[in-house]
Formats: C-alpha cells, structure tokens, sequence
C-alpha cells in the first residue's frame, strides 16, 4: 500500500488544532488554501526522507514509542474514545479487531461485553476469519487485508492454530502467485 504515488500539501497552521480525534492529528474546522503540493511515486519513500529531515519519526513493528502500551491494549482504549463519542461497533469491526491482534482476544471479548455487544471470540474462530479475508484480499487485491502479518500474529500467538492456518496461507499464496515460502515467514 506504501508504493502508491501520494501527495504532500502544505497548509498554514493557524487554525489547526488538536480536537482529540484519538489519532495522532490536528484538525481545521474551517477550510483552508494548500499552500503548496508534493507529488510523490512512493509514499514509502517519501515518509522516510521525512524522518531523515527530522520531520516525522517512524516506529517499525515491533517497535512503539514509549508513551504506548507495549501490550496492545492502546487500540483498545481509542475504541473506548470512539464509544464515548457515540460510535457504534458491528459485528465485522470486532472480527477484523479479532483477526488483526489475535493476542488482545480475551480483551476484545470483555470490550465486547462492556459494550453491551455478543460477540464473542475463541482461538479456533481466527481459522474462520483468517479464511474470509484471505478470500477478500483474492477477490478485492486493491482492499488491504494484512494477510501475511495476520499470518504471522495469529500462528505465534496460537501455535495450535497453525496446522489449519497454513493451508489457507499456502492456498492464498497460490491464488496471488506469491512466491511466499510459509516455512520463511516466520520461524516458529
């Protein structure tokens, strides 16, 4: 997703504030000119020549910064910021929560219930929903679905789980035509 062309717009900063949004962000509530645009082929590329200008700082998974919960847990707490400004959460956001961090489980289930949701998850029910976004990503190439670090997060948080995960892995590597050894993936 990195490799798609972009662009920088500078805007001026005297009406942008932080509005707690739960991201790392500033907001304008009134519009604003583009002071200038940077049209880049690489948005990779363009992010790491800002951290190398001393703009932006990049944290690299595993990586975080300091000030974030090591566990994890942090997403958790943004879902509770959303809740308290009404959001609300269905079925296929807590799936996508439950396939993306298999090792907050047990979390997503209590944040479901203190949600007043019924959406509970088990180790086994990642197989399931490893298999659907695998068939996504096939269906909808230009829709994101993390499958290799999915891959990577569900099988070393669940080793148990890794004998039914590899087939739809290696399935799905075939059907893309990725030359993916599940093998080197991950050393489990």
């Amino acid at each position: 997703m990195y490799s798609n062309s972009s662009s920088i717009y500078t805007l001026p900063s005297d009406t942008f504030e932080d509005i707690n949004t739960g991201f790392c962000e500033v907001v304008s509530t009134t519009p604003v000119d583009v002071l200038s645009e940077q049209q880049c082929s690489s948005v990779y590329d363009a992010l790491q020549e800002a951290e190398k200008q001393g703009l932006v700082k990049l944290y690299r998974y595993p990586n975080k910064p300091q000030n974030m919960k090591q566990d994890g847990s942090n997403i958790l707490d943004k879902w509770r910021r959303y809740r308290e400004m009404g959001k609300e959460f269905d079925k296929n956001a807590f799936d996508r929560l439950a396939y993306l961090h298999p090792e907050l489980l047990d979390n997503i289930n209590e944040l479901s219930q203190e949600f007043g949701y019924d959406y509970q998850y088990r180790p086994e029910d990642l197989v399931g929903l490893f298999r659907s976004r695998s068939e996504r990503q096939i269906k909808a190439p230009e829709q994101e679905q993390f499958v290799d670090s999915s891959y990577i997060s569900i099988c070393s948080t669940y080793p148990d789980l890794k004998p039914q995960i590899d087939p739809i892995y290696e399935s799905y590597n075939n059907s893309i035509g990725s030359k993916t050894d599940i093998s080197q993936v991950h050393n489990y």
